[in-house]
């Protein structure tokens, strides 16, 4: 399977620098294996096909489609039920683009007041919501000797 991984790698690389000009996305593709169970390399696997990421045009909702011209059987093989779908999932997202769905576009309420960030020591709300003060574990004092201290 590795080997046909590598041809039609190959192959989409070698179409994109035949044109004019080469296009990065095709040269720069990558095509990945990826098993049903990655404990067992003797299932079921599939091909992810993934641009070049340094093309101009390139975005994350980039989506690759390939259409079999040749009838050969590698190709038969490989894209026997091809699912388009965009080049990474986009957090935050409300396009629905290739297999990603509407998202929820990120909004969760209102910034907390200064009360809020503050809040109580006994209750470990807060800046006190952590076992240790925030300042603790984000501040280190710079020790020096006290010979470099005097003038």
């Amino acid at each position: 399977m590795n080997a046909l991984r590598k041809e039609i790698e190959s192959a989409i690389r070698k179409a994109g620098a035949i044109l004019t000009p080469p296009e990065p996305m095709l040269t720069g593709a990558m095509v990945e294996l990826v098993y049903d169970d990655p404990n067992d390399l003797t299932g079921p696997v599939s091909l992810r096909i993934t641009a070049g990421r340094n093309s101009s045009t390139y975005t994350a909702s980039t989506i690759l489609t390939f259409t079999d011209i040749s009838g050969t059987a590698i190709v038969n093989s490989a894209l026997s039920s091809p699912v388009a779908n965009v080049q990474q999932y986009a957090v935050g997202s409300t396009a629905n683009i290739g297999a990603q769905g509407a998202g929820q576009d990120g909004r969760d309420g209102l910034p907390p007041t200064a009360t809020e960030l503050r809040g109580n020591a006994l209750a470990k709300t807060g800046i006190y919501a952590s076992t240790r003060s925030i300042f603790s574990t984000s501040c280190r004092c710079l020790m020096l000797p006290s010979s470099l201290l005097q003038t």
